[in-house]
């Protein structure tokens, strides 16, 4: 029997590694083993802006029963306002399952390839597909592969989400006197959201290239708006007062290139690429964040990157022009040792090589 999905593990996908991290800081009376359980429970609430007070997000999340024991969640991105609001449909859904729990913490998700027809394999939905990604890449695909391609998640690892409390000892550590406001022992929390993850086809790192610009928010910038509304939807959802981390005190004294993202409920955010993946275990905040998120270090623990050199060539790919491939068609053939470890390779590579 056919499982209904398949695990897909950073260690298949594509392209360098990317690691972010968004944090709010928030003040409530709760006890941290209640808000983790709304950060488990209610999450599919909070994220869409279901509940009173919190806002509208770029993408909405379904629950979709369990699969191996684990809960499923299902993600659309809105398709119209990745383009400007230009009408267009959804054309793909990102599946995800649970793969770490821990009441007193956290838990995280790991994205799944479908292997079902939720919908989106109807031949018109596909054609439509098929349609946007040869306007955005100049990969033209059949039926079968485009099918392939759609039921993919579009990354391939793992996303994790705690609360922490900031305790007096903390506090400390940073420079905080007992008069800071920031002090409040037992009442001052964040909430945080990092992922250790790549493309999980070569077909979606050409689209988060957006080589036409068509993306008024394209796929990184779209991720960056997704969790930082979020994280103060969650916020919003218990009514808790969100603070700012005061300049003396910035995060950046942890070695994290943190950048406060909004005046007002500011969420500070860390991004990095990575190639090879060793490099990880090499630098501070990478390790800060393997250490506060168990199950994004676990990920890492499954072997080797198989195909990291992938990121130079993505780097030459769509170079500013719109091009049908010609100069990097020379770039990914002197590449095709690497390119040949992505699953999707076998269908790309006649195209191109007859690109030009």
């Amino acid at each position: 029997m056919t499982s209904r999905f398949s695990v897909l593990r950073i260690q298949k996908g594509v392209g360098s590694l990317h690691l972010n991290r968004y944090r709010l800081y928030f003040q409530s009376t709760a006890e941290l083993q209640d808000l983790v359980r709304v950060l488990i429970e209610d999450f599919a609430d909070y994220f869409d802006g279901d509940t009173p007070n919190t806002g509208d997000n770029l993408a909405t999340v379904s629950r979709k029963g369990s699969w191996q024991s684990k809960p499923v969640l299902q993600f659309t991105m809105d398709a119209r306002a990745l383009a400007g609001f230009i009408d267009i449909p959804d054309l793909h859904d990102d599946w995800v399952a649970q793969a770490w729990k821990d009441p007193q913490i956290g838990w995280a998700a790991e994205t799944l390839k479908r292997e079902f027809d939720d919908g989106s394999d109807d031949i018109a939905k596909l054609v439509e597909f098929i349609a946007f990604v040869g306007q955005q890449t100049g990969i033209v695909m059949g039926l079968e592969y485009a099918r392939y391609v759609n039921r993919h998640h579009f990354l391939a690892g793992r996303r994790s989400w705690i609360v922490k409390a900031v305790t007096a000892d903390d506090a400390m550590k940073y420079g905080a006197t007992r008069s800071s406001h920031i002090y409040d022992a037992g009442q001052t929390y964040y909430i945080e959201t990092a992922a250790i993850e790549r493309y999980s086809l070569i077909v979606y790192l050409l689209l988060s290239l957006d080589p036409i610009g068509f993306f008024v928010n394209p796929l990184r910038k779209s991720i960056d708006k997704i969790w930082t509304t979020m994280v103060r939807n969650f916020a919003k959802h218990i009514q808790a007062r969100v603070i700012s981390w005061p300049s003396s005190l910035h995060p950046n004294s942890l070695c994290t290139p943190w950048r406060a993202f909004g005046a007002i409920e500011p969420v500070y955010r860390a991004h990095g690429e990575f190639v090879p993946a060793a490099t990880l275990s090499g630098l501070g905040w990478p390790n800060s964040v393997l250490t506060s998120h168990p199950a994004l270090a676990e990920q890492m623990q499954h072997g080797p990157m198989e195909d990291e050199i992938l990121v130079e060539v993505a780097r030459s790919i769509y170079s500013g022009t719109f091009g049908r491939l010609e100069v990097e068609v020379e770039t990914l053939r002197q590449n095709l040792e690497c390119i040949s470890k992505s699953p999707d390779y076998e269908y790309l590579l006649p195209q191109l090589h007859s690109a030009d």
